[in-house]
């Protein structure tokens, strides 16, 4: 049957390319659009940009476009594009601005990684009395940040210091500064404001809407005619995937793609359009692009009658080739390339386009490769399709293990692409639950008396105690290591070193001496408490033992300074520790005592008295410090609760692939809402930039999470054998709202052991809000961070609980930062991606990741 006329052609193919965003038609204001160049015979976009104004009469739009045809009054693609799409691309939305006043900074790509060198494209106001469109300008740069590079003005070619140009390089800073009142320092002066010219309020891109200004491109939404789920690569395919037809590679193009019973048409938003027996087809040119070329081929297509241009096409996934618009279709072992390779290092599309093209070069391919749009918006929508589910469980672990590892990934995308369907498990829903009660529980310290805690940390922490007389300065208190100077003589090196060695040994003996002194105060004061605590110390550490030469073990220094830790009690103990601690003071037997190994610092201390003598036995100062702690625990517990919770809520089942709007996809599925804390301080928001102090100060900070253009992130929970569980976008820094939340919306029942970065705060966090539910579990701090925690408690630390616990030794505690070195390899690919890109390219990446695991782990188990 007849084929379409060569006009209907170009427009298609103008279409397709709007769609496709390889065509910019970028939405300013909301009457001002800025269209790339066509040509209608070649059918490709031109690299020079127009302005287009749009202004709805009731209900027709009276556009003006400054493009060639639109001037000469010829029949505009940009104007028909707008009449026939405008409702779908660009309906309304409040956040359009209504000043076309402003300098606009509307795209923004990566030319180079390294050094980094973009090129910016603004709309410029022009200056004088004109206010028309026509007194605008596209003013384009390509170079650094800092303003230096190429400066090109569509108004005064020949100029590169023109006012647009001054205006453009304003707006950049104020861009890259995020202030409004930033000002360019490397170009011309003339023109800035300050020198009697008029200059508009600039805007830029990457801010709140509030703040900036929004703009939208047509393109990246469109649907492929190619439906079918498609299987994971061949080399990431599990055991556990559901059994499908092998797709065959494509090594040589098929003469005629034919219509099949699966053909469809994407145009309904709903569903699609079938292909119908009954109605008369057509065949129409197609390319093919594979691995090495491309082929020039034939479609059988049938007019659909549900949309103005589109046709019914075939599917092509049996022919091993992925349909997107009826006149490009690509192999699914080329969309695989692209996996394997930014999979495995870092390949961003522009690169990975670049060597296309070469290898296109290198086979003669009768023409080149897509260019890098075309084929990252062709890549995302055979994403959108890939079968890539029931990969975030590990083998070994199960659905639900019973240790997680979280980390905030610096793997952010522009703020200025947040979409209101971003929904993280932090956000309040509508039906949540309002824990009115819920509080931070005052003074939950195992020791309540701050003055306490301090000296007897003063006192405990430094060389073993031991007596001196008044005056007296043993020569072995301290050692003080050798350091001549090269340029000085024997003598005087040996007279400098004696000096700072009796330096050192005065100032040992008086650091002694002041913690000698506390430790009548430490015993009166610890009988305040409870005798048998004032009694074990006094054993250990009273001057009378002291004297007479007594050397406590070291385990009881370790177990006091716990005691004394700014940690909560909770923090020591655990609700499934209680009940080991109960059974233990009823029946004081090794094996019992075996179950307290969570509390390694009771646990040693009370090995070691039930390993002397011929009978095990404690001591009852021992026996009296465990019922002490023990009901101090109890208490701290039971302020805390102040409701039942934990209880599921009526979450709706959501929809299969949500997860590419709302950037949040666990293995498991969400059972409850973030409930509501109002009595708690800033409950909900983000944690405080900067130093999170924390009782004597904690080292951790966030703001190394959220840049200022930037969103916060993901947070990605691992299993002990680097198999990512699941992942939520963070919309601002990172904090312990990420960890709580995901936890406790997605596991019916929480993990027994937390291990995350700034676990000292998160403890008492999750015990603040939910402490039913997380009683049992313990929060720690791998190995790797533990050294920048030096002001925490070691009970927090995972390192502290190795030696009683050699299973845990086994931990691969650093799983998160080996995850997220893999991760960073797509970090700067992502920070210029849509949301919705962003989020699907995360996936694949994560679940090609988790595949390759599994299959190691299936070899090994075979």
């Amino acid at each position: 049957v007849g084929s379409i006329s060569t006009d209907e052609a170009s427009y298609a193919a103008f279409v397709d390319s709007v769609l496709s965003a390889e065509s910019d038609f970028w939405q300013i204001s909301r009457n001002l659009f800025v269209v790339n160049g066509w040509n209608k015979e070649s059918k490709i976009a031109m690299n020079t940009f127009y302005h287009l104004q749009m202004v709805a009469v009731g209900l027709k739009r009276d556009c003006h476009c400054l493009c060639p045809d639109g001037r000469e009054g010829d029949k505009c693609f940009h104007i028909r594009f707008i009449a026939d799409y405008g409702d779908e691309r660009f309906p309304v939305d409040h956040r359009m601005s209504e000043d076309e006043n402003k300098t606009v900074l509307f795209s923004r790509n990566v030319l180079q990684y390294e050094p980094p060198v973009y090129h910016n494209v603004f709309s410029v106001k022009a200056f004088g009395a004109l206010t028309s469109v026509k007194a605008r300008s596209i003013v384009e740069h390509s170079g650094e940040d800092s303003g230096l590079g190429t400066w090109k003005c569509s108004r005064d070619p020949k100029q590169h210091d023109c006012c647009h140009i001054s205006a453009a390089r304003d707006s950049l800073q104020q861009h890259v500064q995020l202030d409004l009142s930033a000002k360019d320092v490397n170009g011309p002066q003339e023109f800035h404001s300050g020198t009697g010219t008029s200059i508009p309020v600039f805007s830029f891109l990457e801010v709140d809407v509030s703040v900036g200004n929004y703009v939208r491109d047509a393109g990246s939404c469109a649907a492929a005619v190619s439906f079918k789920r498609i299987p994971p690569p061949q080399w990431a395919k599990l055991s556990s995937d559901p059994v499908r037809p092998c797709i065959p590679p494509v090594h040589q193009a098929p003469d005629l793609i034919p219509l099949t019973s699966s053909s469809s048409c994407p145009c309904k938003p709903d569903g699609r359009v079938l292909y119908s027996a009954a109605s008369e087809s057509r065949v129409e040119p197609c390319e093919i692009y594979g691995l090495t070329r491309m082929w020039k081929s034939k479609i059988e297509l049938q007019n659909c009658p549900s949309c103005k241009r589109r046709f019914i096409g075939p599917d092509g996934q049996e022919l091993g080739l992925f349909n997107w618009n009826n006149r490009v279709l690509v192999s699914h072992d080329l969309l695989d390339d692209y996996t394997s390779c930014y999979t495995s290092s870092e390949t961003p599309f522009a690169a990975w386009t670049s060597v296309m093209q070469r290898r296109y070069q290198t086979h003669g391919s009768p023409g080149s490769f897509l260019s890098e749009k075309r084929f990252r918006v062709i890549w995302f929508a055979y994403a959108r399709l890939l079968e890539l589910d029931n990969d975030m469980c590990c083998r070994k672990c199960g659905p639900t293990p019973n240790v997680t590892i979280w980390d905030g990934v610096t793997l952010a995308f522009s703020r200025k692409n947040l979409k209101p369907s971003l929904c993280p498990p932090t956000t309040i829903h509508p039906t949540s639950k309002i824990r009115s009660k819920a509080r931070h529980p005052k003074k939950p310290h195992c020791l309540e008396d701050p003055c306490l805690r301090k000296i007897l940390r003063h006192t405990l922490t430094g060389p073993q105690l031991r007596w001196i007389e008044d005056g007296e300065v043993p020569d072995d208190l301290v050692s003080v290591d050798e350091d001549p100077s090269d340029d000085e003589s024997d003598e005087i090196s040996q007279l400098k070193a004696e000096g700072r060695a009796a330096a050192a040994r005065y100032k040992a003996a008086a650091d002694m001496r002041s913690r000698l002194e506390c430790i009548e105060e430490i015993v009166s004061r610890l009988g305040r408490i409870d005798a048998s605590l004032a009694r074990l110390f006094d054993r250990c550490y009273g001057l009378d033992n002291l004297v007479r030469g007594y050397k406590a073990p070291s385990a009881y220094t370790t177990l006091f300074l716990h005691m004394a830790s700014e940690d909560s009690v909770l923090q020591l103990m655990t609700f499934s520790d209680m009940e080991a601690l109960d059974r233990f003071i009823k029946y004081p037997t090794f094996e019992n005592a075996s179950h307290l190994n969570m509390f390694p610092a009771l646990y040693t201390v009370i090995m070691l008295e039930l390993s002397k003598g011929t009978q095990p036995k404690i001591t009852n100062d021992l026996y009296g410090l465990c019922r002490w702690i023990l009901l101090r625990c109890m208490t701290v517990l039971v302020a805390s609760i102040t409701e039942c919770g934990g209880e599921k809520d009526g979450v709706s089942t959501s929809l299969k692939d949500d997860w590419q709007k709302t950037g949040c996809l666990y293995s498991m599925p969400q059972i409850r809402n973030r409930p509501q804390y109002p009595s708690i301080h800033r409950d909900g928001l983000s944690d405080i930039g900067g130093q999170a102090k924390r009782g004597s100060g904690c080292g951790k900070y966030y703001s190394e999470y959220g840049q200022k253009r930037l969103t916060g992130g993901i947070m990605v929970v691992w299993c002990t054998h680097t198999v990512c569980y699941g992942f939520h976008c963070i919309p601002a820094a990172e904090g312990r709202n990420e960890v709580f939340s995901a936890i406790y919306t997605h596991w019916e029942k929480a993990p027994e052991i937390i291990i995350y970065d700034y676990a000292c705060n998160l403890a008492p966090y999750l015990m603040a809000r939910e402490p039913v539910f997380f009683a049992r579990t313990k929060c720690l701090i791998d190995h790797f961070h533990s050294t920048g925690h030096s002001a925490c408690g070691d009970a927090c630390k995972l390192k502290t609980y190795v030696s009683s616990n050699p299973s845990l030794d086994r931990i691969n505690s650093s799983a998160a930062e080996c995850g997220n070195s893999g991760i960073l390899r797509i970090r700067k690919s992502v920070s210029y991606m849509t949301q919705d890109h962003a989020i699907i390219y995360t996936k694949v990446f994560l679940s090609i990741r988790n595949r390759l695991i599994l299959r190691k782990q299936e070899q090994r188990k075979n």
